[in-house]
């Protein structure tokens, strides 16, 4: 019998690597430690405008793009799923539990979507942020339904796909303004009392960062940097971090 919190716990440190590699790569790799006979899409539409993006590792041949266009516009009218997610709902589901799968093979998107690779089976878990409403599509080939236990374990893992989608997008926003950092001489502050992480910390919550966000970029606790931000304001003789930013950009040139 598989040891499913050994692999639930590998599942969640291949998603949490955050290495170079995009984050559909280590998400479809993470699910197929947990999923090992599924393929994969990871779709998002976006809250205002409805823009919609999309990668997955289902061999479509050359129609790949045409596919994930056509699944973009069709997957709002006709998906049975998709009014769950956007109407808020954050469990893991079955198409099962939404619709026969005689009902579904009457819809376009069924034709153009699953006939195509003979997915019979099908299990979302959705991923809702400020900005954006989506989930991480788990297609199973052949006639093995997902079972309770699976939806179990997707409710699991589903936790962790929220916090490293996010937080991979705070650090795909950070690096650009990483390269400008390190130019930055930053020598007065540190005449001024401020310690290497302090001129960190004062350095993005210049770029109007928050505490969880700049914890995310640097690696340290959200409690590590409100202790630095109160630091901060104690040795800039500010009271809020609007002043801090404002006494400090003379000494340091922050952007």
């Amino acid at each position: 019998m598989p040891d499913f919190s050994t692999t639930l716990l590998n599942a969640i440190h291949l998603l949490h690597e955050h290495d170079e590699r995009p984050f559909h790569e280590r998400l479809f790799d993470a699910t197929s430690l947990l999923f090992p006979d599924t393929v994969h899409t990871f779709q998002l539409w976006r809250k205002m405008d409805g823009h919609h993006e999309a990668a997955m590792n289902i061999d479509f041949g050359g129609k790949a793009a045409e596919i994930i266009e056509q699944a973009g516009r069709l997957i709002p009218l006709q998906h049975p799923c998709y009014e769950y997610v956007s109407g808020g709902g954050l469990r893991p589901m079955r198409l099962q539990d939404f619709a026969s799968h005689r009902e579904f093979r009457k819809t376009d998107l069924y034709q153009i979507t699953f006939c195509p690779i003979e997915v019979r089976h099908q299990m979302s878990i959705p991923l809702i942020t400020q900005q954006h409403i989506g989930a991480l599509v788990v297609n199973r080939l052949g006639r093995r339904p997902f079972s309770d236990e699976d939806v179990c374990l997707a409710v699991q893992f589903g936790r962790f796909v929220d916090q490293a989608y996010q937080t991979s997008v705070v650090l795909a926003n950070a690096m650009p303004q990483r390269a400008a950092m390190a130019e930055i001489d930053h020598t007065p502050l540190r005449r001024a009392g401020l310690s290497r992480r302090e001129v960190e910390v004062l350095h993005w919550m210049s770029q109007g960062k928050r505490d969880k966000e700049i914890a995310i970029i640097l690696g340290i606790s959200y409690r590590t940097v409100t202790h630095h931000v109160s630091a901060i304001l104690q040795k800039l003789g500010v009271e809020t971090r609007t002043a801090a930013v404002a006494a400090a950009s003379p000494r340091a040139e922050l952007p």
